[in-house]
C-alpha cells in the first residue's frame, strides 16, 4: 500500500533499521502489482488481548499463468554502517561543506558556480542544515542522486515566523520544480523523480520580510515506502529456514496501524519454532498468528514477547510443509511507521534430560576446580539439565552458576543424593541470572546436580556453566610438590606454585631463603630478586595447614640466580707473589673475564684469573675486576676486595746538596705497621751511622754521589726495597770525589 509520507516517518523508519544493524532489501516478482487486490484474511482467534475477528480465509487459489509468474518476494539481510543514525540526530550532526569558491554570504553561496555540496548518499532518507542570514539570502546546494526514485524535498524549521521557498535545478540551471508553503507550515514540499547519479541543485530562499535574524532551517529529502509485505498469499515475504537453520532475523516496518505483513516459509525438519517480535519502538504493539498453508489459525500471541507490546509464540511444525505468520499492528497511538525485528528459532534438541534417570556425566569434581558448560532450551515452559558428580575427595564444595546477565535466563541448580534425596539449591530473584550454594559432600559417593529455569520469553537456547570447587577438605593438607620458576636474575620475578591433596581451605605460608640464609619479610608466594641474591641459589619453604589437623611442609627446588655473589683475592701481598681470585657466580656456564687494576689504573696485560706481584706494585692498591657473561642477559660485574702490596710505592731525595743544607728522602709506603729502614750511600759505601730520612751535608762530600736505599719489611710478608733518585753534591769550593 502507499504511504503518505512524513518527517516523523523517516525518523521513525532510520530508527528502526539503525537499531536493528539490519538494511531489509527486496526483490518483487516480475508482474507482481505494486499494490494487490487484497486475499481473504485468515480469521483471528477470539480472546487474544488486541485481536479483532476477521472472516475465516479461503482456500489459497490455484495458481494462474500470471499469478504462477510472480514469485513470493525474498528477504536478504545486509549489515549496515554502525555510523547509522536517526534522523533526529542526523539533523544535529548535519555539516556542510563550503563549494568550490568563496560564499558571497555567510553560509552556502547564491549561484551554481557558488554552493555548498550535499553529501546525498542515503537510499531512502537524506538531510541538509542550513540557516538564512537575511531576508534576501538564498542558499545554493549541489548533490548526486544516490539512486532512481521519485523523492520528496521539504523544509523544517522550528521558527514559526520564517518562510522557506524551494526550488530544483538540473545540472545545467534548468528549473525543474519549485514550491512555496505546500509543507507544514511556511515551509515548502516537493516531489520529483529523480535519476541515479545525475546532478542537480536545491536552491532555498525565503519570503520573510525585513529584520531577519540569523534563522537555521532543515531540508529533509526522502524516498516513499511500498507495502512490500501484503496480507494475502501472492505477495508475501518469505523466511528462509534449511536443516541446518536454526535462527533468522528479519527487521521491517509496518506501514499504517491498519497494515498486516505476511511471511510465508516453508520448513524442512520437524521441530519446535519460536516466533518472537522485538526491539520495536516504543509506540508498537505488534500481534503474530501463525496459520497452516491453508489459512487455518494454528497460534497466535499479543503482549507475551520482550516488553509489554512485543509477541512471542511457540509451535511444533511439521517437515516440509508451508505455513504464513501475520504481523499486525495493535497500536492505539498515531504513528503512521511503526517498526519491527521478527526472529524465528528453531528449538534445539534437550540434551541433558529432565531427570536424574537421564542425566549427563559423570563429572569427577576434586580439590580441582571444575567447570562445565551447557545450555537450557526455552519452550515458554520449565526446563531442566541433571549432571551426575562424583566427589573425588571429602569436603565443602561451592557450586556456582553462571549465564549472560543479558538473557532472561533465571538460573537455579539443586542438589540431591543418589537416592533421589534433595539436599540444597536455590537461585537468585527472578530473572536473576546466577546460583551458588555449598554443600560437604563425601569422597567416593555419588550425587546429582539438577540446573533449571522457570521458563521466560528471551532467549530460546539459554547457554550457562557451572563451576564446583572444593572450599575446605575434611582430611589433612599434604602439599605434593612446590615449584619454583620465574626470572632469575637481578630484578627477575620468582613465583611458588603449590600442588598436593585436600588443599582446600588450607593456609599456605612461605619462607623465601637465600642459600641457607632467611630472607627477611618476604612471606607470599613470589618474590623479586635483589642484588643481594645475584650469584646465589634461591629457595622456598611452604607449609599447609588447618586448624585441627597436621600440618605439611615441602621446600622448592633451587633456583640460582645469575650474577657474582663474590670476587677475592688471595695470595701474599709483596714483590715476586703471586695472588689469585676466588669468585662466586651462578650459573656455572657463564663466562668469565678478568682485569687487574694498580689503584685506578687497568695494568696492560694483566687479563688472567692469577696475578705475579711486580716493583711497580710496592706500596700500591690492587683490585680485581670480573665480568659475568651470558646470552640473553646484561653482563655482572663485581670488584673484587682491594689488596696493599707491601713496600714503597716510590722513594725521592731531594736538596739542595750544598755543604750545610739537609737532604731529605721521601717513601710512601704500604702497610702502616710494615718496619722501615734507610740506608745512605755516598759515591757506592754505606755512610756509617745515617739511617733516618734527613741527612746534612758535609764540605768533604763536594762532588760525591748520593742515594738512598730504603727497606720496608714485616713478618709473614717479607721485605721490599726500593732505592732513591741519585743526587751529585755540587762543588762550591772543592770537590773532594
Amino acid at each position: 500500500m502507499s504511504l503518505a509520507p512524513t518527517r516523523r516517518l523517516v525518523s521513525l523508519a532510520l530508527a528502526a533499521i539503525t537499531t536493528a544493524g539490519l538494511v531489509m532489501s527486496t526483490t518483487i516478482a516480475a508482474g507482481a502489482a505494486e499494490e494487490p487486490s487484497p486475499e481473504p484474511t485468515p480469521a483471528v482467534t477470539a480472546g487474544d488481548s488486541g485481536d479483532q475477528a476477521q472472516p475465516a480465509p479461503e482456500p489459497a487459489p490455484a495458481p494462474d499463468t500470471d499469478a504462477a509468474a510472480a514469485e513470493p518476494v525474498e528477504l536478504v539481510l545486509q549489515p549496515v554502517a554502525a555510523s547509522a543514525v536517526p534522523m533526529a540526530q542526523a539533523v544535529s550532526q548535519a555539516t556542510v561543506d563550503p563549494g568550490p569558491q568563496p560564499s558571497l554570504d555567510a553560509d552556502c553561496g547564491s549561484s551554481l558556480t557558488n554552493y555548498c555540496d550535499w553529501l546525498f548518499e542515503g537510499s531512502d532518507t537524506n538531510t541538509v542544515a542550513g540557516d538564512m542570514n537575511s531576508n534576501s539570502d538564498s542558499d545554493w546546494y549541489k548533490f548526486t542522486a544516490s539512486n532512481t526514485a521519485t523523492w520528496t524535498f521539504e523544509s523544517g524549521t522550528d521558527i514559526a515566523s520564517l518562510d522557506l521557498r524551494g526550488r530544483l535545478l538540473n545540472a545545467n540551471g534548468t528549473e525543474l520544480i519549485k514550491d512555496d508553503n505546500s509543507g507544514p507550515g511556511l515551509d515548502f514540499s516537493f516531489s520529483y523523480a529523480l535519476a541515479g547519479g545525475a546532478i542537480y541543485y536545491l536552491e532555498v530562499g525565503t519570503n520573510s520580510g525585513p529584520g531577519l535574524s540569523v534563522m537555521p532551517y532543515v531540508v529533509y529529502a526522502w524516498r516513499p515506502w511500498g507495502d512490500i509485505c501484503s496480507a494475502n498469499t501472492s505477495t508475501t515475504c518469505s523466511i528462509a529456514l534449511t536443516s541446518t537453520t536454526t535462527s533468522a532475523v528479519i527487521t521491517n516496518h509496518l506501514e499504517t496501524k491498519a497494515d498486516v505483513d505476511w511471511y510465508k516459509f516453508t520448513t524442512t525438519v520437524a521441530g519446535v519454532h519460536i516466533f518472537e517480535e522485538f526491539g520495536s519502538g516504543p509506540e508498537t504493539d505488534t500481534v503474530g498468528r501463525l496459520l497452516s498453508a491453508s489459512g487455518a489459525e494454528l497460534a497466535t500471541n499479543d503482549n507475551s514477547g520482550w516488553g509489554n507490546h512485543s509477541f512471542h509464540l511457540a509451535y511444533h511444525t511439521a517437515a516440509n510443509t508451508t505455513y504464513y505468520l501475520e504481523i499486525k499492528n495493535d497500536s492505539a497511538a498515531a504513528e503512521t511507521v511503526s517498526p519491527y525485528t521478527l526472529r524465528v528459532k528453531r528449538q534445539a534438541t534437550d540434551d541433558c534430560g529432565e531427570t536424574y534417570a537421564s542425566h549427563c556425566g559423570p563429572v569427577a569434581v576434586s580439590a580441582t576446580p571444575v567447570t562445565f558448560n551447557n545450555r537450557l532450551e526455552d519452550f515458554g515452559i520449565l526446563d531442566f539439565d541433571w549432571f551426575e558428580l562424583t566427589a573425588q575427595d571429602a569436603g565443602t564444595y561451592t557450586f556456582e552458576g553462571a549465564t549472560d546477565p543479558s538473557l532472561e535466563a533465571d538460573l537455579r541448580g539443586y542438589l540431591w543424593d543418589a537416592q533421589g534425596v534433595l539436599w540444597t539449591g536455590g537461585g537468585g530473584p527472578n530473572l536473576g541470572p546466577d546460583f551458588s550454594f555449598s554443600f560437604t559432600l563425601n569422597a567416593g559417593e555419588k550425587y546429582y546436580l539438577e540446573v533449571m529455569s522457570p521458563g521466560g520469553q528471551g532467549e530460546i537456547l539459554k547457554p550457562y556453566s557451572v563451576t564446583v570447587t572444593l572450599t575446605r577438605s575434611t582430611t589433612a593438607p599434604v602439599i605434593d610438590q612446590v615449584t619454583l620458576a620465574g626470572g632469575a636474575y637481578v630484578g627477575g620475578r620468582l613465583t611458588a606454585t603449590v600442588s598436593g591433596r585436600d588443599l582446600a581451605g588450607a593456609t599456605l605460608t612461605y619462607q623465601w631463603f637465600r642459600g641457607t640464609t632467611l630472607i627477611s619479610g618476604v612471606t607470599g608466594p613470589t618474590y623479586t630478586v635483589q642484588a643481594a641474591d645475584a650469584g646465589r641459589d634461591l629457595v622456598v619453604k611452604v607449609t599447609a595447614s588447618r586448624t585441627g589437623q597436621p600440618s605439611s611442609t615441602k621446600y622448592s627446588n633451587h633456583v640460582l640466580i645469575f650474577g657474582i655473589a663474590s670476587a677475592t683475592i688471595k695470595g701474599t701481598a709483596a714483590e715476586g707473589n703471586r695472588l689469585a681470585s676466588a669468585v662466586v657466580y651462578q650459573p656455572p656456564g657463564a663466562t668469565l673475564t678478568y682485569q687487574w687494576y694498580r689503584g685506578t689504573s687497568a695494568i696492560s696485560g694483566a687479563r688472567n684469573p692469577t696475578y705475579d706481584l711486580v716493583n711497580a706494585d710496592a706500596g700500591q692498591d690492587i683490585v680485581l675486576k670480573v665480568t659475568l657473561t651470558q646470552t640473553g642477559l646484561a653482563s655482572a660485574v663485581k670488584y673484587s676486595n682491594h689488596v696493599l702490596v707491601l713496600g714503597a710505592s716510590s722513594a725521592t731525595l731531594s736538596g739542595s746538596g750544598q755543604p750545610g743544607t739537609v737532604l731529605t728522602v721521601t717513601a710512601p709506603y704500604q702497610p702502616a705497621d710494615a718496619t722501615v729502614t734507610y740506608t745512605w750511600f755516598r759515591a757506592g759505601r754505606t755512610i756509617p751511622g745515617v739511617t733516618t730520612t734527613t741527612y746534612t751535608v758535609a764540605t768533604t762530600d763536594q762532588g760525591a754521589d748520593l742515594v738512598v736505599k730504603v727497606t720496608v719489611s714485616k713478618a709473614g710478608l717479607g721485605q721490599s726495597v726500593k732505592y732513591t733518585n741519585h743526587m751529585t753534591l755540587p762543588c762550591p769550593t772543592t770537590c773532594y770525589y
